[in-house]
């Protein structure tokens, strides 16, 4: 028998007696239904599942139309934006052009006048007749083309300010021309600028002093900032107060600038050093010319790098009445030491300073020095002066010509 022959046994007991085939049909609809409640659950699964599609699709379309209406919203927003940019720009410039345009004609009617400064207001003066003839006896300039004139600011701080039209450009040039006459004097003749070139003016200064609070050396030149790096040591602080006090003042003045941008390029070239105002000669930071403008220091002693240790001792003397500057006196160390240097070739020569070599030729020829031991090697070492032990040298002047 087999051995699944007590569970038939059993399943025909329980099945009353059914026969076989009663079983197979009876699995077979249990099997039938249990397909049917599979199919059913797919059916249910792909329910959930188009409905949890159609869900997420209508959110897609939601954040999708909400992006839509945020593009258009900020196309309209960058739209006015950009209308708003071109109006405004537009706007500003027409604006610059027509203060352009105004400056312009500002400038045109100005570059006619001249402003007088200094010359003493008294009630009831006729000031074209006081400047015509300041003209022609201070200026020397005998047919002044004078149009018109008028004071223009306060007289807190002194006389105003004497505007001059002039007829022409000649006659505004012959009288500018002649304006170094008046050095020395309390009067002196300025450009009337624009408020924009005051300004502008200004700006440039600020911009020399920054350079010089960072250790530049800074000067007006043609209306704009002009900086040069110096070391500190080569221009005292002190004296950088009192360079930029005596040129930043006279930026106007062409010539001025000029000799400054020839004083420090002398400087530089030369690897040259201002000793005044030094820690070792801090007196020396006084001023050097007195005259009827004031005190300023412009008289300046300069040494080499390699020669600055020679300086003994710089003092400044006391005014003396035929000249406007003060005497400036330095005690140099000896001139006349030998020394010695090297050739090309490697061999060290013994090298006389000049005055060591006027010393060995008397020697020479006194008989105290045979010629055949005269040193063929001697020679001349430029650029030194004379005198056994110190020697004491004046100078004077101010800023030198090169």
């Amino acid at each position: 028998m087999s051995e699944h022959t007590p569970l038939i046994q059993s399943i025909n007991d329980q099945m009353g007696g059914r026969s076989a085939d009663d079983v197979q049909q009876a699995l077979e609809k249990i099997d039938s239904k249990l397909h049917t409640c599979v199919d059913n659950a797919r059916e249910i699964q792909l329910a959930i599942y188009r409905e949890q599609e159609m869900a997420r699709s209508q959110e897609l379309d939601a954040k999708f139309q909400a992006f839509r209406d945020q593009a258009v919203m900020q196309r309209e927003d960058i739209g006015n934006q950009l209308r708003s940019y071109v109006t405004a720009t537009c706007e500003a410039h027409t604006t610059a052009l027509m203060d352009q345009e105004k400056e312009q004609a500002a400038r045109k009617a100005k570059s006619l006048n001249l402003r007088v400064v200094g010359l003493n207001e008294e009630d009831g003066e006729n000031t074209q007749q006081l400047v015509e003839d300041f003209f022609r006896n201070t200026l020397r300039v005998h047919s002044p083309e004078v149009a018109q004139t008028y004071r223009v600011g306060k007289n807190d701080h002194g006389p105003r300010h004497i505007v001059v039209h002039f007829a022409s450009l000649e006659a505004r040039r012959a009288v500018f021309d002649n304006r170094s006459m008046l050095k020395g004097m309390k009067v002196w003749l300025d450009p009337d600028l624009t408020l924009a070139q005051v300004e502008d003016k200004r700006r440039e200064l600020d911009k020399v002093k920054e350079a010089w609070s960072n250790g530049w050396v800074a000067y007006m030149k043609e209306g704009r900032a002009v900086a040069e790096l110096l070391e500190d040591e080569r221009v005292p602080i002190w004296t950088k107060d009192a360079l930029m006090y005596n040129w930043a003042r006279e930026s106007d003045d062409e010539q001025i600038n000029s000799r400054v941008e020839s004083f420090f390029q002398f400087l530089k070239v030369g690897d040259l050093i201002i000793l005044n105002g030094t820690s070792r000669f801090p007196t020396t930071r006084e001023c050097t010319y007195v005259g009827p403008n004031g005190e300023s220091l412009v008289d300046y002693v300069l040494a080499s790098k390699e020669g600055r240790d020679r300086v003994l001792a710089f003092t400044l003397g006391q005014l003396m009445h035929e000249s406007d500057h003060r005497p400036v006196c330095c005690t140099l160390s000896g001139f006349d030491r030998e020394g010695w240097k090297k050739k090309k070739g490697g061999d060290a020569v013994k090298v006389y300073r000049d005055r060591g070599k006027q010393e060995e030729y008397r020697r020479m020829v006194e008989g105290r020095l045979k010629e055949s031991e005269r040193d063929p090697h001697t020679g001349l070492l430029e650029g030194t002066g004379g005198g056994n032990g110190d020697s004491s040298t004046r100078t004077g002047g101010g800023i030198p010509d090169v």
